[in-house]
């Protein structure tokens, strides 16, 4: 029997439609994310967390505002999720968009053989995590549930379906 692996990306109320980095309709996932994980005996979570000048901040010379401040409501996972672990990612002076860059994670993730990933944003770190921990765990089933993922900007589907296949992620 394989283990599998829910992997809920970001889901923080920094990134819902009042957050301070908003991904648009990202509030519409909780509801089907929250059925789905009832189905998996196990369900982690990426938090990005940064420091309050963290180098990706456009006050700091980066692309983004302000967002996931470590310890702020906007970090925090938004009400609802019921999650066995969660991980930290962005902590780092570096643009941290995949949780590749958490070695506890990575050694978790080794106790898996299927890896389903859902969450925000799916044009930025939901893309990141699965190819990096595909690119890590080669053997290791990596699949991203396109239809609980909400971008930043407009996908087609096709095309990222393409991309992911390139890079060995299945699209569902």
């Amino acid at each position: 029997m394989s283990r599998k692996l829910l992997l809920i990306v970001d889901m923080q109320n920094d990134f819902m439609p009042t957050g301070a980095l908003p991904v648009p309709d990202s509030d519409k996932l909780i509801t089907p994310i929250v059925s789905l994980s009832k189905k998996y005996e196990h369900v982690a979570a990426t938090l990005d967390a940064h420091q309050p000048d963290h180098m990706s901040f456009s006050a700091q010379g980066g692309k983004w505002p302000p967002h996931c401040v470590y310890n702020t409501r906007g970090y925090q996972l938004v009400d609802g999720l019921k999650v066995n672990s969660q991980f930290l990612k962005g902590l780092f002076e570096t643009e941290g968009y995949s949780i590749a860059e958490n070695a506890q994670f990575m050694l978790f993730a080794q106790l898996f053989d299927q890896i389903d990933v859902v969450g925000v944003a799916l044009d930025f770190c939901v893309k990141a995590c699965a190819t990096e921990i595909k690119k890590a765990f080669p053997g290791k089933r990596v699949k991203i549930i396109f239809n609980l993922c909400k971008a930043v900007g407009k996908i087609d589907r096709l095309e990222f379906t393409k991309e992911m296949e390139q890079n060995g992620v299945e699209v569902e």
